[in-house]
């Protein structure tokens, strides 16, 4: 009842709602003092103090609390060995993923040829690495007198 120390005297005598309380788990040796034990030790989830306070301007009466709550505090030094490993892996798996090749026979000697003469020699491009890999072969120049940029061609 507004004004008064009485909860509720109406007809409908409500419990008092959520708003009026304060929920907790206490810890198992709180003791038998109740909710307001000092008995209780600072363990996780411990309520410290439980109180109303005694405004009357509103059927609902503020209440407030106490709790020792258990806080996480991190292991910097655990925490920076972590991330090492992490970055090491993930720089071992972007290098096993980086595209990889072979070229057989590696050194493409074609012997003697004569100029104006066509010559061939087989060679096999075999992918070696873990990801798809990508490859183009260039045209072949227009102006056959002018070799490529990366053959040297001596009389």
């Amino acid at each position: 009842d507004p004004g008064s120390d009485e909860y509720d005297s109406s007809e409908k005598r409500r419990a008092p709602a959520w708003c009026d309380r304060i929920l907790w788990r206490e810890c198992a040796d709180a003791g038998a003092g109740g909710p307001s034990s000092r008995a209780c030790p600072a363990e996780p989830s411990c309520c410290l103090e439980y109180g109303r306070h005694e405004l009357r301007l509103s059927d609902h009466r503020p209440v407030s609390a106490a709790l020792a709550l258990p806080v996480a505090v991190a292991d910097e030094e655990r925490r920076l060995a972590v991330h090492g490993e992490v970055c090491r892996t993930l720089d071992t798996w972007e290098n096993e993923c980086l595209p990889s090749a072979t070229l057989a026979p590696w050194d493409l000697s074609f012997g003697l040829v004569s100029l104006g003469t066509p010559a061939r020699l087989p060679a096999l491009l075999s992918n070696t690495g873990q990801t798809a890999l990508q490859y183009r072969l260039l045209d072949q120049p227009t102006d056959e007198a002018a070799p490529p940029r990366w053959l040297s061609v001596s009389p």
